[in-house]
């Protein structure tokens, strides 16, 4: 089966699986709500919990629904400000772990939203992210290991480095990384557009889904090669040569497996004063 007959498939299976899931689950919560079984999963104030960043190399994330930002602040302690009842927050062993419980019958509010803060300049270890439903931000982290599992809505991740491999599921919505130097990212993306401005170390893997594709990689172009799988769609090259689709020992392989959709790769100097 070709590339684009298995993304058209998988598509399918996917939308169809998702709409019988989605009538059913809320199905259960009207039900529950007009019984009076539901409650409101946000408090009216927002409770903050503070780590101490000594000794702290890893994140763990685990959010059902919510507006998510990761940031960094001018303290030394790392903050997790929250208005979701069921979230809880604890430090184990060299760990930070967030995680939402919700219920059958929890209605998360539009409003709710989780804002982690670190001392700016602090790098982790390993960052893991679980997102279900909404707006995902991430400003200036750095980590050695980012594994991130997107669910429905929009993610920007500005000034994101990581250093040894980043494995990213791209779930329902736009996926933007701006400014960024990622080593061995391996990427597989749902539904939505993709933009990628960045510099790319290692071998790299970047499965499309379904949308437009925007692919600026920066770095110097003779260290890049390029392996590109067409799916459906037309795909445009820019500043690149013929040397990139040759292996000549290059220090970056970035290989895409196009999905439906049109993909543009351009390749750039060096970046300047990022930001």
């Amino acid at each position: 089966m070709k590339p684009w007959q298995t993304a058209v498939r998988y598509g399918a299976i996917a939308l169809a699986s998702v709409m019988i899931f989605s009538i059913a689950f809320w199905g259960l919560r009207v039900v529950g709500f007009t019984l009076g079984l539901a409650s409101l999963g946000t408090y009216e104030e927002a409770k903050v919990y503070s780590f101490d960043a000594n000794g702290i190399e890893n994140l763990k994330i685990d959010i059902a629904a919510a507006q998510f930002s990761l940031k960094p602040s001018n303290g030394d302690k790392i903050t997790v400000k929250t208005n979701i009842k069921n979230l809880t927050a604890k430090e184990s062993g060299n760990t930070i772990k967030i995680k939402e419980k919700q219920g059958l019958f929890t209605v998360t509010n539009t409003d709710a939203f989780v804002e982690i803060f670190y001392p700016r300049g602090f790098e982790f270890d390993e960052v893991d992210i679980d997102s279900g439903a909404g707006q995902l931000g991430i400003q200036y982290l750095t980590t050695e290991r980012l594994d991130l599992d997107l669910g429905a809505g929009n993610a920007s991740l500005h000034s994101l480095t990581v250093t040894k491999e980043a494995e990213i599921d791209g779930g329902t919505g736009h996926l933007n990384f701006s400014s960024s130097y990622i080593t061995g990212l391996d990427l597989d993306m749902g539904v939505g557009q993709l933009t990628i401005n960045a510099v790319l170390n290692g071998n790299n893997h970047i499965s499309l889904g379904i949308g437009e594709t925007f692919c600026h990689f920066y770095g110097e172009s003779e260290d890049y090669y390029l392996d590109v799988e067409k799916g459906v769609g037309e795909i445009e090259y820019y500043r690149t040569d013929d040397a990139n689709f040759k292996r000549n020992g290059q220090a970056t392989t970035v290989k895409i497996e196009g999905g439906i959709g049109k993909i543009s790769v351009v390749l750039e100097g060096a970046p300047d004063n990022w930001q």
